[in-house]
């Protein structure tokens, strides 16, 4: 994951300076390998264009300088990665190969940044400078699974910014750029002076190419019809006074509609007997994990948030890949998956994430439910390759530590995010993410220090949004019955927005997902732990994963016990105070 940030001057007053420096010192966590800055004097005014880009070296023989420029003064800034759509050799950076694609078809066709990226299958959020227009692009991808923030000047000094990440200050409003299709600012129409102007005005200048998708179609279009009827819409909506609707063009996408077939009066019965289903989907998912595992650098030396993994253990060989692990059917499944794509000498990490008060910081304290399903089911992972260096990475986190963690850097990382969701699942991943706990020895019962050197963590996230996973599903289903079910899936899938690298947010995999009815995929007639998330509980059976396959779905937030260390009258929506 790269960080990048781009910022628009309208002079050279420097009020803003320092703040700006904090932007770059995280973005530079982000992206530990390379750390580039360019400017770009607009002919004729005093606007100055500030490119920055910092990369973690994943992809590509050669490490790719970040903001990339070609020729023609064309400059990238990209923060994702490219899996399918548009060709990348194994040898060759996604970046690189972008911003080719970019300039080689632009003389050609004047709409080549919609085209292009409507092709491109991954994670992304870019920032792209078309110089011969003078315009400067900018979005996610459908599924907003890379971060990006919009920032507008407060006064004549202050910057029209673009970032992955921004410090959370009281006197700095930041807005997540929604994943609802492709922003275009038109540099043209900026006068001199027009830098500190209201979120209509920038309506002129910013427009949007929507996603031809219906989940994200339906919000756009919730969206215009507020701004008509002058309603109020979401905080989290409120961004879209800020830009127009273009609609000339949509940007087309491959994705399978959503089937809202119910079913049929004979199905009656809760046998489940689709064993070709189960047989894609476990390819598929097995081609997700690959395209995400593979092709993977050497673990850096620069790893800024991993410095001490040379105090590891000599005899464990280094890990290139790690999985968010709690022994659910999700984070398993990932784990038997990977173990096919990875060589057997080489080590995978799982990493355990468990919570416990600063009085009781002895192990046993640390034995959450996640901790207890994670040791069971890695006796299965075990058994399917015994030559696997499986290592469980007991990560214990005090009460003292989440404190101090949640104030110097999550609270950072999830903004403008507030919820007590959002923060116990910020700081879930934060300590994950760090890959710093205990490993066993299998032979003598001791523990040592351990920090996983991974540079990718795969995580199960998007898989209960899919295959009515959660508690509320279950609930709507009793309520009212499959139709209901049938709206709440879907409206899970519209307000999907994450981060990191999801196999189970793959374009094939929810296409696929999408076109098959409710019931060949959950059957909450069944009790827990075997209707919900029925098709993917086959697949994990399939693979061996007989005790993972039956265990009851436990969110992060509790399998973890990060929840029990706040306040447990707490609900997920509410805003979270600890994040001020």
């Amino acid at each position: 994951m790269c960080g990048i940030c781009f910022w628009l001057q309208w002079n050279h007053a420097t009020e803003f300076q320092s703040y700006y420096q904090q932007i770059i010192q995280l973005i530079t966590r982000r992206g530990p390998d390379y750390y580039g800055q360019q400017d770009v004097c607009i002919s004729g005014t005093k606007k100055v264009l500030n490119f920055h880009g910092c990369v973690l070296h994943i992809r590509g023989e050669k490490l790719a300088h970040q903001p990339a420029f070609d020729g023609y003064g064309n400059a990238l800034l990209w923060n994702g990665e490219i899996f399918a759509g548009l060709q990348v050799e194994e040898t060759e950076s996604d970046t690189v190969t972008l911003l080719h694609h970019l300039q080689a078809n632009q003389a050609i066709n004047e709409n080549v940044v919609l085209q292009t990226f409507s092709k491109i299958n991954g994670p992304y959020a870019f920032i792209y400078y078309q110089a011969a227009s003078n315009l400067v692009w900018f979005g996610r991808d459908v599924f907003g699974r890379r971060s990006l923030l919009i920032h507008f000047p407060v006064n004549e000094n202050d910057y029209l910014s673009l970032s992955s990440v921004a410090p959370k200050r009281n006197q700095y409003d930041w807005f997540e750029v929604p994943a609802i299709g492709i922003f275009c600012l038109d540099l043209n129409k900026l006068k001199m002076g027009d830098g500190v102007a209201s979120l209509e005005q920038y309506c002129r200048w910013i427009q949007l190419y929507r996603w031809h998708n219906p989940y994200r179609f339906n919000i756009v279009n919730h969206e215009i019809q507020c701004m008509q009827s002058n309603q109020q819409v979401d905080s989290k909506d409120s961004l879209n006074r800020w830009y127009s609707v273009n609609d000339n063009e949509d940007i087309k996408n491959g994705f399978t509609p959503f089937n809202r077939l119910l079913p049929p009066d004979s199905c009656i019965d809760s046998e489940f007997n689709q064993d070709s289903l189960v047989d894609k989907l476990c390819s598929l998912l097995s081609e997700a994990v690959k395209k995400r595992i593979c092709c993977i650098t050497s673990p850096s030396c620069f790893l800024l948030s991993n410095t001490d993994n040379e105090q590891n253990p000599k005899n464990i060989p280094k890990a290139k890949i790690a999985i968010l692990y709690s022994g659910g059917i999700d984070s398993a499944i990932l784990a038997a998956l990977a173990d096919r794509h990875v060589p057997s000498d080489e080590s995978i990490d799982l990493i355990n994430v468990a919570f416990a008060p600063i009085d009781n910081l002895s192990n046993k304290k640390f034995e959450v439910p996640d901790r207890i399903s994670g040791r069971e089911v890695l006796e299965e992972l075990r058994k399917m390759n015994i030559k696997r260096y499986w290592n469980f990475i007991e990560v214990n986190v005090s009460k003292e530590e989440l404190q101090e963690a949640r104030k110097t850097h999550v609270k950072h990382l999830v903004h403008p995010h507030q919820t007590v969701l959002d923060d116990s699942i910020g700081c879930a991943i934060w300590f994950a993410s760090r890959g710093r706990g205990l490993i066993k020895d299998s032979c003598n019962g001791s523990y040592s220090m351990y920090c996983s050197p991974a540079k990718v963590l795969l995580v199960g996230m998007g898989a209960d949004e899919q295959l009515a996973g959660y508690t509320r599903h279950r609930k709507r289903f009793m309520r009212d019955g499959w139709e209901g079910l049938i709206k709440e899936i879907e409206m899970e899938i519209s307000r999907i927005s994450t981060q990191a690298r999801f196999p189970y947010l793959d374009e094939d995999i929810v296409s696929f997902l999408n076109s098959l009815p409710i019931w060949n995929k959950a059957d909450l007639r069944l009790p827990k732990g075997v209707g919900d998330k029925l098709l993917l509980r086959k697949v994990g059976e399939s693979l061996g994963l007989f005790r993972s396959s039956k265990l009851e779905k436990k969110a992060i937030q509790f399998g973890s016990r990060i929840a029990k260390l706040e306040k447990s009258s707490e609900k997920g929506s509410q805003q979270c105070s600890r994040l001020d």
